[in-house]
């Protein structure tokens, strides 16, 4: 379901299940997920439709939280080969960490003036500075396979979640997204919801054509596929 006819070449959003993409096997280099962490059963589902769509050597960049990452490590970890530890670090001004400690709200939640507070597991009783990401290969790792210098750790400074409420940084998605793939590769987002994956790419491609990547993405909630393409289109205004 695309929703406007004049769409950023080589990325296609999807209002439907990850499950339901049209994604023949062996065809993707990189897939970006984001899984709601609180939900171990979305990461059991999930890895072996990565291991059947992802090349051999492909990887998966898995948005993991810090909540039961030994039980989600355990539901990928008979699919795919694990490769190392990344990680996503908040380093906040001093007055924005005063006004998120006495919101009550995790230090990721970098909103201005948040309009909910959250309960249960997304309310957790320490300071969130530190995001883990685990990255995962298709068959056997070779350190070759990142042609790039990189460092395991990216640090920002927080940001808005002014696309959907689980938004993640988009500075660290396109450091991983542009570290992890060459020209021409195709990557998925199977967790829409902001599409920040998908927005990643685009600029990508827009800083160098020729890199030419391709993105297919999706979410099964219309609203942010909506949401997702008014994103993309107002990235060329």
């Amino acid at each position: 379901m695309n929703l406007y006819d004049d769409r950023p070449k080589g990325i296609d959003l999807h209002c439907c299940n990850f499950r339901e993409l049209p994604i023949p096997d062996n065809a993707a280099s990189l897939i970006v997920a984001d899984p709601v962490w609180s939900e171990l059963q979305q990461f059991k589902d999930l890895a072996p439709w990565a291991k059947r769509v992802l090349k051999p050597g492909g990887r998966l960049l898995l948005f993991s939280g810090n909540y039961d990452l030994p039980g989600k490590m355990a539901a990928i970890a008979p699919h795919l080969t694990f490769v190392l530890p990344l990680g996503i670090v908040y380093s906040y001004p001093r007055a924005r960490m005063v006004e998120r400690l006495q919101s009550g709200l995790p230090m990721y939640q970098a909103m201005p003036k948040p309009n909910k507070r959250y309960t249960g597991i997304e309310r957790l009783q320490w300071l969130e500075a530190l995001q883990p990401l685990t990255l995962w290969t298709n068959g056997p790792w070779n350190v070759t396979q990142i042609l790039k210098p990189f460092c395991n750790v990216f640090v920002d400074e927080g940001f808005p979640k002014e696309f959907h409420e689980y938004q993640q940084s988009l500075p660290a998605t396109r450091y991983y997204v542009d570290l992890l793939t060459e020209p021409g590769d195709l990557v998925i987002e199977p967790f829409g919801g902001g599409f920040t994956v998908a927005q990643a790419v685009r600029l990508i491609n827009k800083d160098d054509p020729d890199r030419n990547l391709r993105c297919i993405a999706s979410d099964f909630k219309p609203g942010c596929v909506e949401t997702g393409w008014k994103r993309l289109m107002a990235t060329d205004r």
